[in-house]
Parts: structure tokens; sequence; C-alpha cells
């Protein structure tokens, strides 16, 4: 499938349905929506610190993507008015090789735990096989025991490294 057309309905973890699909450029005020209903935790998880809402200009970066260098998934809430409850991306590291990519996550406070992290993460790796990536590279804060649970429970070879109370985890997805 097509990564910018990539779209899957399943269950979470708990039975929550869920659509598992590629990003789209008018997910981008939603994105905004969204991070008003995150928790300073949540946030400081994802991005290394506090900050305010994405900006106009940002929420375009994050939701205008040309499924190549960078890909972004969203999960849904299948039932209902459509809800962006998470979403995962990755932006490759060396254009030129095109083998390694960063990848960052984020799930709304309240569908935590339910495992929609581990399934966005397993769809994110089905695209990057597909399009040659070999290895995730995370970037995780040392106290989020989640999103290090999250990839521990993965399955895939992990390489990690700890500094300045960041741990860096390489998964080999391939």
């Amino acid at each position: 499938m097509e990564p910018g057309k990539y779209h899957v309905a399943l269950n979470s973890r708990d039975g929550t349905k869920i659509i598992i699909r590629a990003i789209r450029p008018e997910d981008g005020d939603s994105l905004r929506e969204q991070f008003a209903l995150l928790s300073r935790e949540s946030v400081r998880f994802r991005f290394h610190g506090l900050r305010g809402s994405p900006s106009e200009r940002e929420a375009i970066y994050f939701s205008e993507i040309d499924f190549v260098q960078h890909v972004a998934l969203v999960a849904t809430l299948s039932t209902g008015p459509e809800q962006i409850v998470g979403g995962c991306r990755y932006i490759i590291l060396d254009a030129s090789k095109g083998e390694r990519a960063d990848i960052a996550f984020l799930v709304l406070d309240e569908y935590q735990g339910r495992g929609i992290g581990s399934l966005l993460l397993q769809h994110l790796a089905r695209i990057g096989k597909s399009q040659g990536v070999r290895e995730f590279q995370a970037d995780v804060l040392i106290d989020n025991n989640r999103m290090l649970g999250v990839f521990e429970r993965s399955g895939f070879p992990i390489r990690r490294s700890t500094e300045l109370g960041v741990v860096r985890l390489l998964l080999t997805i391939t």
C-alpha cells in the first residue's frame, strides 16, 4: 500500500476500535486542538520540555508531509466523529542513504496504556521497511517508562545508550 494512502482498522489491546491512517493536510487543525488536551507530563515526554501549542506553521509542518523523507500516521477512533487519539512519525536522518530514521510518538493521556503506541510502531515499521529504512532511532527521556516499554515489547532488536537523562534507542526493523 502506498504510504500516503495507508489505512487499516483494528482494535487496541482493550478492544477500542481504531483506525491507523496516513496523516492528511486537513489534520493540522485537529492536531492543534488535541495538543490542548495533553498533560504537562505528556508534552514534556514528547518534546523533552514544556512548550506551547503548535503554531499554525508547525501544524502545517506536522501534517503536510511527503511520505518519502517524512512519514506520519495517526490513530483515530473508528466510532463516532473522527477524533485523533495518537500519532507517530519518522524523518529520514541521512537522505543520501535513507536507512535510519528518527521516530516520535504521542498518544492522548486518556488513551495511553491501551497499546495504541505499540500498534502505531508496528505500522510505522511496516511502512519504513517497504521504503528501505533499516533502523529507527528514538530519543526518550529516562523517566518515560511507558514509551520505553513500548520499544522494549516491540520485538525489534534494540541497542541503547544513555546520556544526560535521555535514552537513545536504535531499533533494527529489518
